[in-house]
């Protein structure tokens, strides 16, 4: 079912492997688990850090999910995938030899695939800003350093961490094995380089104390000093506005353009990190505001993404909320190159599924009302198999409205994805048919009283509106409806095994007759 490389780490040595970080609190901790599997080290560090903590009843169930949320995971296979998304937590990557965090992690837990185990470790050392590593790896990997990674990594251990030797400890694992195993554990101390905003870092408690707390006015040195420092710090408020100006504006064109058609939120969204990074004076504030305004700004990148494919347009309502389920998910993900080529590739290989899946519910929408609007279909593989007749009828399409007539807003979004799938079906989108069902009838119902039983027509349809609310529906073209009732049934699996071999003869046979002049 996975790959070769997939060995779930067993419940007691992923214990073992959290007691070598010792006592520390562990709710200061931001979790990056790189190949995760199914998250059973992720799952042993919920145990540790709830173990006493959190509360009984039906609050652990929402604790529980708020910790998983916080650990990052990266994972490769769509399966195991699934699974950790199934158990909260939240999926950044796919690669993590590709990977460049977008947020920074003070532990990073690992059980990498054994055959490259030291290039896994080497990587996270470099892409960890401080903290700590902590990583199963293969024994052989430290006892043999003969190559020039090996080398690295033992220097690398002696420097800042420690190893244990666990032993054969997946004898009697899910997936068992007999390599000896060792567990390291890296150390990096951070840099001291983040902007202190509190008074003191400026050189000076408060600059004007010594006025206040002499006579004031009475003391002219006092008073001269606070009047030279009042107009330093104007001076200085004027000069780093101007120099923070300009990279607001370019800062403003960059979120516009990023959030597309949600850039009416950019300034509100943007004020929100402003005031993130000016609230109090505490040291971490100018980080937290960065990671505040990098969390809102991600899902707008997501989405602009989408939004640019347009395949939110090409798309009938029920599989929109299906893709807007996957945006969802998306949006937890790093913003990178490599994840970015993951996605409109996945995009690019669904496309047929998609078109195919539009194509069913739209089927199933025009076949639900009437049985006449079906028809069987001999050969099929089951006797409830039927394919959309030429001809049909769709209820409450138009509904009265004091004085007028008007579509009805709950069936609109089944008129839109009919027009939809059959441009699809051509190779074009919704927004170039030239009349669509939906102007056709409203064009019809500014015609006060005329437009009862009266032929109208679309680009694909010949159309009779009545006032109890039904529209009759006929295909234009007989072809477009032959391919729409193909790919619903391929859709449902209606299909015999060899309707294509079947279908070939026939088309054969019909070109015989008409070559010969045979009756068929």
């Amino acid at each position: 079912m996975y790959n070769a490389s997939f060995y779930p780490t067993p419940a007691p040595v992923a214990k073992k492997m959290l007691a070598m970080l010792g006592e520390r609190d562990w709710w200061k901790l931001r979790v990056l688990e790189p190949s995760a599997g199914k998250g059973d080290l992720a799952d042993a560090l919920i145990e540790s850090m709830s173990a006493g903590v959190l509360p009984t009843g039906r609050r652990v169930a929402r604790e529980r999910a708020d910790i998983a949320a916080s650990i990052h995971c990266i994972e490769p296979e769509p399966d195991l995938q699934a699974a950790l998304r199934g158990k909260g937590y939240r999926l950044v990557a796919y690669d993590f030899l590709t990977f460049c965090p977008e947020e920074p992690y003070n532990l990073i837990l690992m059980n990498p695939p054994f055959a490259d185990a030291d290039r896994h470790v080497l990587h996270a050392w470099e892409v960890l800003q401080e903290g700590d590593v902590l990583s199963l790896i293969n024994a052989e990997t430290l006892r043999n350093p003969c190559t020039e990674r090996r080398k690295l990594l033992v220097r690398l251990i002696e420097e800042h961490g420690s190893v244990e030797y666990f032993g054969a400890c997946f004898t009697e694992a899910e997936r068992a094995t007999s390599v000896e195993v060792a567990c390291i554990l890296l150390h990096k101390e951070g840099r001291e380089d983040v902007i202190d905003l509190s008074a003191g870092a400026f050189g000076q408690d408060d600059p004007y104390a010594a006025f206040t707390a002499s006579s004031g006015l009475e003391n002219e040195v006092a008073t001269r000093n606070m009047a030279d420092n009042l107009v330093q710090d104007y001076t200085h408020c004027l000069q780093k506005f101007r120099e923070v100006s300009v990279g607001l504006r370019e800062l403003g064109v960059y979120m516009q353009r990023l959030y597309g058609s949600a850039a009416y939120n950019v300034e509100k969204e943007f004020a929100n990190a402003v005031s993130t990074l000016l609230r109090g004076a505490q040291k971490d504030s100018p980080e937290t505001a960065a990671l505040t305004f990098q969390r809102q700004l991600r899902p707008r990148a997501w989405s602009r993404l989408f939004e640019l494919t347009s395949i939110g347009n090409l798309v009938s309502e029920g599989v929109r909320r299906t893709l807007d389920k996957f945006e969802r998910e998306q949006q937890g993900m790093a913003f990178s190159r490599e994840n970015i080529s993951v996605l409109l590739q996945t995009l690019i290989q669904s496309r047929a599924n998609i078109m195919r899946e539009c194509v069913v519910e739209v089927f199933d929408g025009l076949t639900r009302y009437h049985e006449k609007n079906r028809v069987h279909v001999e050969g099929w593989k089951t006797n409830d198999a039927w394919k959309v007749n030429e001809r049909f009828i769709l209820p409450g399409i138009v509904e009265g409205r004091y004085s007028y007539y008007d579509l009805n807003y709950n069936n609109l979004g089944l008129v839109r994805d009919i027009d939809r799938v059959m441009a699809s079906l051509e190779g074009r989108n919704l927004q170039d048919v030239p009349v669509t069902i939906e102007r056709a009838l409203r064009d019809a119902l500014k015609q006060s009283g005329q437009w009862s039983g009266a032929l109208l027509t679309s680009t694909y349809f010949e159309m009779r509106a009545y006032c109890k609310g039904t529209v009759h529906f006929k295909f234009r073209d007989r072809s477009l409806w032959e391919r729409f009732n193909l790919l619903a049934a391929q859709g449902k699996n209606w299909l015999p095994d060899d309707y294509k071999a079947r279908e070939k003869a026939e088309k054969a046979r019909h070109a015989r007759a008409d070559q010969y002049g045979l009756p068929l």
